[in-house]
């Protein structure tokens, strides 16, 4: 049966309206940069790859509203690309149960305010991307969920202050602010 002993699934630049993939427990790389947004705003991925480890769903514009549960529970995954997806709000976003989390890019999209409780779960983040969106204003202690955070590029926003006694990482030793 191809589906278990499938390990990685690309499907970038492909215009499919309709995939239908039987739910699988071997998949654990999924990318699917620049699609039909037809295809993208169809799948449930939290249903279909139950060991998922990596997406990269990049250059792709999601609609978030009708999509919010997208990534819950998605206790496996590692890795997730939301660069270049028209994202403007990260309470559109629900990572509840996304626990094993450690690498998330959100760079290229629409943000302008990170809230207090955007990140409160994903815990376990060790890098996280926000280069390049519109980010003005980061709310008094959104990052304190961060505890085990390496590393953080806000590079190319719209910051005017930046308060580095807001982390509670014992681990960062990276932090991009270039404008």
């Amino acid at each position: 049966d191809l589906n278990n002993g499938l390990n990685e699934l690309d499907l970038s630049q492909n215009f499919m309206l309709n995939f239908h993939p039987r739910r699988s427990n071997s998949i654990k790389k999924l990318v699917l940069r620049n699609v039909s947004k037809d295809l993208v705003n169809k799948l449930s991925l939290n249903s279909l790859f139950v060991n998922i480890e990596h997406i990269d769903i990049s250059i792709n514009l999601i609609e978030y509203q009708t999509n919010q549960n997208l990534f819950k529970n998605l206790n496996k995954l590692k890795h997730l690309n939301l660069s270049s997806t028209g994202l403007s709000s990260l309470t559109l976003l629900d990572f509840e149960g996304s626990v094993e989390l450690s690498w998330l890019d959100l760079s290229f999209n629409k943000l302008t305010i990170i809230k207090s409780n955007d990140f409160e779960n994903t815990i376990g983040l060790n890098y996280l991307y926000l280069e390049n969106n519109m980010i003005f204003y980061i709310e008094k202690y959104s990052f304190s969920f961060l505890q085990v955070l390496i590393y953080l590029n806000l590079n190319n926003n719209e910051l005017k202050y930046f308060d580095l006694n807001e982390f509670n990482s014992k681990f960062l030793r990276h932090v991009h602010l270039k404008n």
